[in-house]
């Protein structure tokens, strides 16, 4: 967490048709069919691989996303911090109010 940027996004990869992955899936029986295919995306998976279920693979990108963003928010609550690298990113009323629905999103997910 303490890499300085600003923001992460965690990807998970997928199996898509014609691709090394899907090949692999497929031999290796995580996908059942070589005709099927289901509705995942980059952040959110609906395949299970050899050692996690999509749900955990889920979840898991969910919290290292959320952890980061409390960290980052946590450390910016520091008065010098702040100043430094937060406001000169929220000066204006239109990125304020993105910083506080950012904020609120993460600390009041259910």
């Amino acid at each position: 967490f303490k890499s300085g940027v600003d923001f992460i996004t965690v990807y998970i990869a997928q199996p898509y048709r014609g691709s090394d992955l899907w090949n692999y899936y497929v031999d290796y029986g995580l996908i059942k069919t070589r005709g099927s295919q289901m509705t995942s995306t980059i952040l959110n998976t609906e395949y299970d691989t050899k050692y996690f279920k999509a749900e955990e693979l889920n979840e898991l990108r969910a919290k290292l996303t959320n952890d980061f963003m409390k960290y980052k928010i946590i450390q910016y609550m520091n008065p010098f911090l702040f100043f430094r690298e937060i406001f000169p990113k929220i000066n204006t009323p239109p990125k304020l109010k993105f910083f506080l629905k950012i904020a609120s999103r993460l600390f009041f997910r259910h």
